[in-house]
Formats: structure tokens, sequence, C-alpha cells
């Protein structure tokens, strides 16, 4: 999950609850809003090319723009 805004955190706690739902990376800008959420910190990252390249079957981009999205979104696929 690249993301936490608003639109990530509701995408976090939908996708959390789904059975055979396993969330292996969040990307944040400031990891401590990640802990206020209670995410595991092992998953929490500020880098959203690590999250986007943890081996996840699904990445979901919520940061917007064209800059660190992109990154993610290109090594993610690759």
């Amino acid at each position: 999950l690249l993301g936490l805004g608003t639109v990530g955190a509701g995408v976090f706690h939908l996708a959390s609850a789904l059975p055979g739902v396993e969330i292996v990376g969040v990307a944040v800008r400031d990891p401590t809003r990640a802990h206020a959420l209670g995410i595991d910190p092992g998953i929490v990252t500020d880098d959203p090319v690590d999250a986007a390249t943890r081996g996840a079957d699904i990445v979901i981009e919520a940061i917007g723009g064209t800059g660190a999205a992109r990154d993610a979104i290109a090594a993610a696929v690759e």
C-alpha cells in the first residue's frame, strides 16, 4: 500500500479486514502516522519503491502525483 492519507488509511482498514489478505508493506511520508493507527512497524517504510517491491500480488497506489508514485509503480511492474 503506497500512501496512508485519508484514502490509504481507509484502504488499509478495509483490506486488512478481508480474509486471506496480508499487507506486506505500507509506504508513508511520516511513520508516526502509521504507528498511531496501530499498523505493525515491521511493514512500514518511508520508501515507496521498497513497499512496492516486497513481492506483493497487488500494489495499491494512494500517493498521487507523478514522481514517487510513478517510480514505485514502475519498480513493482518490473
